[in-house]
């Protein structure tokens, strides 16, 4: 029986978070259109980076402007914005597992990982921005 690597356990986690955001990057070309949130972030993230200021008054600024500094590297708005998803997704599994860790143990929180990376309305494309 060997004895677990505590070393080993990043490298499990990244694994995880990179097949993650690989499969998301794969599903998210079968998304043609955008959805109705996604336009108004897209056009809050516009405004921002036109100049006109960050009209954040009903939704919270960090997308749009995580969607406006990705714009700068990508030069299209709606791209970052599901780039900006495809990470989100990906990185949801670090809290997930750390939080089922804490909870409950190494086992279960491997399993949560795993499901939380191949759970299906987390993979929803039409939701994917």
């Amino acid at each position: 029986m060997s004895r677990w690597n505590p070393y080993k356990q990043p490298f499990i986690i990244f694994s995880l978070i990179m097949v993650a955001v690989i499969l998301r990057l794969f599903l998210m070309n079968y998304r043609e259109t955008i959805e109705v949130d996604g336009v108004a972030y897209a056009w809050i993230a516009k405004d921002w980076i036109e100049g006109k200021g960050l009209d954040v008054s009903f939704i919270p600024p960090v997308y749009p402007l995580a969607i406006g500094f990705l714009f700068r590297l990508v030069g299209n708005y709606e791209l970052s914005g599901r780039l900006i998803s495809v990470v989100s997704g990906g990185l949801l599994i670090l809290p997930v597992f750390l939080l089922s860790k804490k909870l409950y143990n190494k086992q279960t929180a491997y399993y949560a990982a795993t499901l939380t990376l191949l759970y299906p309305i987390l993979l929803n494309i039409r939701r994917l921005f």
